[in-house]
């Protein structure tokens, strides 16, 4: 039964709303359907990304080509393996990245055209966490972008990654 619909069978009330699966509903329909492409400007759509690097052919080609189909105005990014830190402008989007020549954790954002001018602040704490400060229209907000070792890694590292974190979580509250 839809929602909306009593146990009882009868039909809905006039204002009811009664949703169905989206199965074999392309992602255009599901969006068109929850108001985006509306011109609707007081929303942003974000998403995480784990690219696992975009150091192939064609990937950030790929990425810039899903961002924009899914209509993702900023995409926190995980695993870049680009080298170094850097702020690159590609095409629709503007690349902010983190990285380092022995990780594989880099991290960054990716935003489009449309939201670039709301960018505050970029601030790579390390490859592993980013902050992206963004204008609102009521208020800032700050993204944090984080790719986490997993358990099997050397207790050294974890222990390094958990101080930044705390250090990255304390200058956020002290902003507030």
């Amino acid at each position: 039964m839809g929602v909306g619909r009593e146990a009882n069978n009868l039909t809905p009330e006039k204002n009811s709303i009664v949703q169905e699966p989206n199965r074999g509903k392309n992602w255009s329909d599901i969006l068109e359907r929850h108001g985006r492409g509306k011109g609707l400007k007081n929303e942003i759509w974000m998403a995480t990304w784990n690219v696992l690097s975009l150091n192939r052919a064609g990937s950030l080609r790929k990425l810039k080509e899903d961002l924009t189909k899914y209509r993702i105005g900023i995409a926190a990014i995980q695993e870049i393996q680009w080298p170094g830190t850097e702020i690159m402008e590609t095409g629709n989007f503007t690349n902010l990245y983190s990285g380092s020549t022995k990780s594989a954790l880099d991290t960054g954002f990716v935003v489009s055209k449309e939201y670039k001018g709301s960018i505050m602040e970029f601030r790579p704490i390390n490859e592993k966490i980013c902050t992206l400060r963004i204008r609102a229209r009521l208020f800032n907000i700050t993204l944090i972008c984080v790719h986490a070792s997993t358990e099997e890694t050397e207790e050294e590292v974890v222990t390094d990654f958990m101080k930044s974190w705390k250090m990255c979580m304390m200058e956020q509250w002290a902003m507030m």
